[in-house]
């Protein structure tokens, strides 16, 4: 059974699991394509990006603060 998971669409990201491995497809590090073989992969490493929160925050004060100006 092939299963496939389209985790981005602007640049394509899609993970695609069979029963022999991992086929990976990133259009915006085409460096991370390939097809991995269950039997060779020794570890897998997930990063989570972190979230700078104080950019986060600014940014949607700066939006609330364009759309009241638009509104007048």
């Amino acid at each position: 059974m092939i299963e496939t998971f389209e985790l981005r669409d602007k640049p394509e990201l899609k993970i695609t699991l069979s029963e022999s491995g991992i086929e990976i497809s990133d259009a915006s590090q085409p460096k991370n394509n390939g097809i991995f073989l269950f039997n060779t992969i020794k570890s897998i490493e997930l990063n989570n990006k972190k979230t700078n929160w104080f950019i986060t925050i600014f940014s949607w004060i700066m939006y609330l603060f364009a759309s009241e100006l638009d509104n007048k």
